[in-house]
């Protein structure tokens, strides 16, 4: 059972914030005050709905889904599927929450190898960019191109001196659980 959540006053004056809708911020205050000890929770919207919204007949489990991608695009919360369940991890947990006793988690931790994203996020430090798009054929072509042509700079005696380290492109795939677009290769260079 999840313990009482203290909501920082600052919430109301985060500009990620203020682009939700009325419903994805109840939402996603339902969420951080369902969370464990280690800000991780279900994310299904049927749960959710039930959890959050449990005498609101004219809600719909599709508008909860809806709003899960709203929150995903703007908010600092990874959603991912394991093991055919859908779970959520707020990534700043532990900067806005201090646990005293904590309790370790029973659901499965974020893994980029285990686990499956099921909607895209992005850092708090991407101000510019929102939302999460599959690169296209074109995007992945050009990614492949700009590796080959790093690999061989690298492997070159004038690429030596490179302050980028040969595998970039997979610590950035990994750390952010999908491949890397042509504009992320390109600020990576």
């Amino acid at each position: 059972m999840a313990r009482k959540r203290m909501l920082d006053p600052n919430i109301w004056d985060s500009k990620d914030f203020s682009k939700l809708s009325l419903l994805a911020k109840l939402v996603f205050i339902g969420m951080f005050s369902l969370a464990d000890d280690e800000g991780k929770g279900r994310a299904e919207a049927s749960f959710l709905k039930s959890k959050i919204f449990p005498f609101d007949d004219g809600l719909r489990v599709a508008d909860i889904d809806k709003t899960l991608e709203e929150i995903a695009s703007h908010m600092s919360v990874t959603l991912y599927a394991q093991d055919g369940c859908d779970y959520y991890v707020l990534n700043n947990w532990h900067k806005w929450q201090k646990v005293e006793k904590p309790r370790p988690s029973l659901l499965p931790d974020f893994d980029g190898n285990t686990c499956k994203v099921i909607r895209g996020t992005f850092p708090e430090e991407s101000a510019k960019r929102r939302g999460s798009v599959a690169p296209n054929r074109i995007e992945k072509n050009i990614t492949e191109e700009k590796r080959k042509e790093n690999n061989k700079k690298e492997n070159s005696p004038a690429g030596s001196g490179s302050n980028c380290p040969s595998n970039i492109f997979t610590i950035w795939e990994n750390i952010n659980a999908r491949p890397i677009t042509g504009f992320e290769a390109e600020r990576l260079q």
